[in-house]
């Protein structure tokens, strides 16, 4: 049996406060929760009352500073605990609820002779909670705002309405909001409002694309006046040979055509070389203001 001593120096060391962070040093998984769980047990099975207090509130952080879904055994070792820890305060009801949730999530687990001796109400509990079969009734959860929600470590919309819970919200961008044991009696954290997608970035052009295209309008102004000056020599060696014999109108078709792609590719060079000389002012004027 355990000795009268030994609970009420672990009921003492219950109602001091727990180490408290700022934010979580770094991100834990269900291994640490199961074995800060089973660590606290055992020093509450050996009486000591501050190694138990210190092993529950690691347990605890371990839990709140999840990145993942809580493994179901995780979860029912730290129910377990939490059981234990009710018990200790003299919460019939929460240290039931705990030791039904445990048992829901791994129905193999035990429950050590130095940790409940037969005859303890913890034992009597803990069997009368290993016989209940029945599917618990569950309550609705908020609206999650597209939000994840895991309930004891399996995404859910609902949770059990007759025993604690681990819940965990997981935002939709990601981020884990938050993780928590959860009474029945109590109500759900905080939900976050949705997550606006970002506004769209302004595209601005940069001086150097400007730039460069510039460039290349005034690479094509080259070539075009180039190919005007090619057609206007052939046209004025035409003209010239006509004009040197007697006039062929087989030959007045040729010299038309030489005549508008004469005008044509000295238009298009006049009006690209424009584009070209705006394209680089401009980006010189954006390179100045940016």
């Amino acid at each position: 049996m355990m000795r009268t001593w030994g609970l009420i120096g672990l009921g003492a060391a219950l109602s001091a406060p727990l180490p408290c962070r700022a934010e979580c040093p770094e991100a834990t998984d269900s291994h640490t929760v199961t074995a800060e769980s089973a660590r606290a047990l055992t020093a509450f099975a050996q009486g000591d009352a501050e190694r138990y207090r210190l092993a529950s509130a690691s347990a605890e952080q371990a839990l709140r500073c999840l990145e993942e879904p809580v493994a179901p055994r995780a979860a029912a070792a730290f129910h377990q605990l939490e059981a234990v820890n009710a018990y200790v305060a003299g919460e019939e009801g929460r240290s039931r609820g705990a030791l039904r949730a445990s048992l829901t999530l791994d129905p193999d687990r035990t429950l050590p002779e130095d940790l409940a001796p037969p005859g303890s109400d913890l034992r009597l509990w803990f069997d009368e909670a290993g016989a209940i079969t029945e599917q618990p009734p569950q309550q609705p959860l908020p609206p999650l705002n597209g939000h994840t929600l895991y309930v004891d470590g399996r995404a859910a919309m609902s949770r059990p309405d007759d025993r604690p819970a681990v819940l965990q919200l997981e935002q939709a961008d990601g981020v884990w909001a938050w993780n928590a044991w959860v009474p029945s009696d109590q109500t759900v954290p905080p939900i976050p409002g949705p997550i606006q997608p970002p506004a769209p970035k302004e595209r601005r052009v940069g001086p150097l694309v400007l730039g460069l295209s510039g460039g290349a309008v005034a690479v094509a102004t080259g070539v075009l006046w180039g190919a005007s000056y090619r057609a206007q020599k052939d046209f004025d060696q035409l003209t010239a040979e006509i004009d040197a014999g007697s006039p062929d109108p087989a030959r007045l078709p040729q010299l038309r055509a030489l005549n508008n792609r004469t005008n044509a590719l000295g238009w298009g060079a006049r009006a690209t070389g424009l584009g070209a000389a705006a394209l680089v002012t401009t980006s010189i004027v954006v390179g100045v203001a940016f």
